[in-house]
């Protein structure tokens, strides 16, 4: 909740609408912060322990249904994070949603939605009928890696203004300068963040084998 509270600010709101850097960090803090750290308060757990049966009953058929099923894939949370931020950096989509409100709604509703289901399969707290073993969760992230650094380079490495939007409220020379210290954000912070991911990953299951072994060697 503070993570949301702190991309959704007024501050931040602002600063994200003049300045690429800022709206980096934004997307960043949703896709790879707030997402997981909601995955693993476990919301799907948590609702069917403690709403009132008729309710339990209505989430456990959604949880089960066909709709479900098909997007808690791990493929399917893997390509839509993919698509999500390469079509949004590079069409219209990220120009428009700039200059119109509902559109820039509907790209962090877009970025919300590939986020949980990117994280769900890694981190596996809620009940689900795609269970990823520890070796394919570090394969997963793996190789997601390169595709956010690949993406944030071509960013930074740009030498002329991507987004008009932030051209106009700034100089040539400053927007450019944003642009490429977004870049850097992108591809170092998904690198920073990634890891963190697969450290955390391996812990797990080094945890999880020396829970299985302790029974057998006593």
């Amino acid at each position: 909740m503070a993570v949301m509270f702190v991309c959704f600010s007024t501050a931040m709101d602002r600063a994200a609408d003049s300045s690429f850097a800022m709206h980096m960090l934004q997307h960043l803090l949703l896709l790879l912060v707030w997402a997981p750290l909601l995955l693993l308060s476990r919301p799907s757990t948590l609702a069917l322990t403690t709403a009132a049966p008729v309710w339990r009953r209505r989430w456990a058929k959604l949880l089960h249904g066909r709709p479900a099923t098909v997007l808690s894939q791990p493929i399917v949370g893997w390509l839509a994070m993919l698509v999500v931020l390469w079509a949004s950096h590079f069409s219209s989509l990220y120009e428009s949603a700039l200059d119109h409100p509902l559109v820039h709604v509907a790209e962090h509703a877009a970025y919300i939605a590939a986020a949980l289901l990117f994280w769900f399969p890694v981190i596996g707290g809620d009940p689900s009928r795609w269970r990823m073993s520890f070796p394919l969760r570090l394969l997963y992230l793996f190789t997601f890696v390169p595709q956010a650094a690949f993406l944030g380079a071509i960013i930074e490495q740009s030498r002329r203004v991507l987004y008009p939007h932030y051209a106009a409220t700034a100089s040539h020379g400053s927007a450019l300068l944003d642009q490429q210290n977004g870049g850097v954000i992108m591809w170092l912070g998904g690198a920073v963040v990634s890891l963190g991911a697969l450290l955390l990953t391996a812990a797990a299951w080094a945890r999880t084998e020396r829970g299985a072994a302790e029974p057998v060697s006593s």
